[in-house]
């Protein structure tokens, strides 16, 4: 860092060649080695370098030395402590102004996208403020002073008529993601005033369509109107399948991000709603509907985390929006393996087919979400991350009753003839009662929750399917050991779950729900009573051995064979002992 401020002094072009050495040498690095006061005095020395908020760029040479300056910026930022000159609101104003994110966003973006430069300078400001606002909070505060979060939702409106480059795009979605995530006042800001839930929901419609339906312009005057009317979006109830691009699956996956923390505890109850806001649930379910038909988790890491994202956000869905997940039964979605697949990946799905039909609906999105659910109970075996699927899979049971019924049929179909214990074995059943008893952070909750609704909330068919060991930890939370019963949380029909024959002839052991132990034969059978009396003396032997030892005490009897209370004889004794 020493060497880079000294050359610093040397002119333009040998500041240039310094700082692209310096970030040549740790592009990679996470951890530059310095003490605080070293970068703190290396971050204060570059952006001195920088032009204030508002300023005109002099020349080519200029931008290519911001353009240094700044990934230097960006490599010191990875780190949280001795970047403060970096979280001051002067700071923060320099690199959202050389983002094109200050005054008029529209203006300064055509200025930006003239010239290739400009735009390599927007993109670095944008990755060095996804990196200072990450780490601290009053940056991420000073972005919300400044408008910052505005500005990128405006933005988002040039997309359909301004050639922006993906990276731009990308990081401006990282941007809004990390101030909705880090300040709470920013996402409450962005839902309530400027109508963001809407807007995001439109530029997704926009992104996976590629249609000009995208934003609407700013319809009203003042901050605090809405931006984008509701009846401009498209509801997409007729469509079911698209081609989604690696860079657009990275950038959705993205927006996602920025809904889910948009949405998040947005409303406790589906009354307080708006009939406007409910209307852009259903269009944003259909959307996700479509992204769930579409996407595979086994096409490649992008992919799997757009899913992952798309699930997460589906967690804040209100309860009706589960009807939107199942589809007329003349819907065909086809397979789920239209590339190839080696046959240890086909052997982790769930499924092959996405298309399947239960009382007259196809409920393929239900089985995309059962294939992901067993990828990571397979693949990835790590039970931390199942959270948010089996949450999922809980809500949309929980509210409708069609999915209910085909994930009760999909996870707890009929007992048959019990071999094992219910939390043995590779079923999704099995898989499920084993986490029943984990200690994964909270899954084991979520799991016998899915599966206490999947029972309709029944706690003897809960005990049925999983055992009263596994079932002990939910019963108990509900207050329900020992056969007591509390108000269920949901509605259900009235009928009965059938038992097979198979089933009501099997001998079962209630605590673990797999099959009895054969009793063993008493030893005692085989003996002689000579024998049996030689063993009796035995035990005798020994028992007044240990009462000999004082190991145990032999209470005396009386004439009938009944023992003596001699409490009263031990405190005499001890107090005869005292005098």
């Amino acid at each position: 860092m020493e060497l880079v401020l000294s050359e610093l002094e040397h002119g333009i072009e040998k500041s240039i060649s310094a700082l692209k050495k310096f970030n040549t040498q740790n592009s990679t690095n996470f951890s530059l080695g310095e003490t605080s006061e070293a970068r703190k005095k290396f971050c204060a020395s570059l952006l001195s370098l920088l032009p204030s908020a508002g300023a005109t760029i002099p020349s080519t040479m200029s931008s290519e030395l911001h353009i240094e300056v700044l990934t230097a910026l960006r490599i010191a930022s990875r780190e949280q402590y001795g970047i403060t000159e970096l979280t001051t609101e002067y700071s923060v104003k320099k690199l959202l102004s050389l983002a094109g994110l200050v005054g008029d966003v529209k203006k300064a973006f055509t200025e930006i996208s003239y010239d290739n430069l400009s735009m390599q300078v927007a993109l670095e400001s944008l990755k060095c403020l996804s990196n200072v606002t990450l780490k601290n909070e009053s940056s991420a505060v000073a972005c919300g002073k400044l408008g910052a979060d505005k500005a990128l939702l405006d933005r988002t409106k040039l997309w359909d008529t301004t050639v922006i480059p993906h990276d731009v795009k990308f990081f401006d979605m990282r941007l809004l993601f990390i101030l909705t995530a880090v300040c709470t006042k920013v996402r409450t800001v962005i839902r309530d005033e400027y109508n963001g839930f809407t807007k995001m929901v439109a530029l997704v419609d926009y992104v996976m369509f590629g249609s000009s339906e995208g934003p609407a312009p700013q319809q009203a005057t003042n901050s605090t109107a809405a931006a984008t009317p509701v009846a401009q979006l498209t509801c997409r109830e007729n469509s079911y399948t698209i081609v989604v691009k690696k860079d657009t699956a990275t950038l959705l996956a993205e927006m996602m991000k920025t809904i889910f923390n948009i949405t998040l505890n947005w409303c406790e109850k589906e009354d307080d709603l708006n009939k406007e806001d409910l209307h852009t649930f259903k269009c944003f379910t259909h959307l996700l509907r479509i992204l769930l038909l579409s996407v595979s988790p086994y096409q490649g890491v992008g992919e799997r985390q757009l899913l992952s994202h798309c699930i997460d956000t589906m967690m804040n869905l209100p309860l009706s929006c589960s009807s939107f997940l199942v589809l007329p039964p003349e819907v065909k979605v086809d397979t789920i393996l239209p590339y190839h697949l080696d046959a240890s990946t086909v052997k982790s799905l769930y499924s092959q087919t996405l298309d399947k039909i239960y009382n007259d609906h196809n409920v393929a999105v239900i089985v995309a979400l059962l294939n992901f659910l067993y990828m990571k109970l397979t693949v990835e075996e790590m039970s931390s991350h199942l959270m948010p699927v089996v949450a999922v899979l809980r809500i949309t049971a929980a509210g409708n009753r069609n999915i209910r019924k085909f994930l009760r049929q999909e996870i707890l179909p009929p007992i048959g003839k019990v071999a094992a214990r219910p939390d043995i074995g590779s079923s999704l059943k099995s898989r499920l009662v084993k986490l029943m008893t984990g200690t994964a952070g909270g899954v084991e909750t979520i799991v016998a929750d899915l599966l206490y609704i999947l029972c309709k909330e029944n706690p003897n068919r809960l005990v049925k399917h999983t055992g009263y060991g596994n079932a002990a930890g939910l019963l108990m939370s509900r207050g329900m050991l020992g056969g007591r019963t509390q108000p269920q949380e949901f509605v259900y029909s009235d009928d009965e779950d059938s038992d097979t024959e198979e089933y009501l002839q099997s001998c079962i052991d209630p605590v673990t729900g797999g099959p009895a132990k054969t009793p063993e034969p008493s030893p005692l059978d085989s003996m002689t009573e000579e024998a049996k009396e030689v063993e009796a003396e035995k035990l005798m032997g020994l028992i007044d051995q240990l009462n000999r030892h004082g190991v145990v005490r032999m209470l005396p009897v009386d004439k009938h064979g009944s023992p003596l209370n001699t409490a009263n004889d031990t405190k005499e004794e001890s107090d005869d002992s005292d005098n």
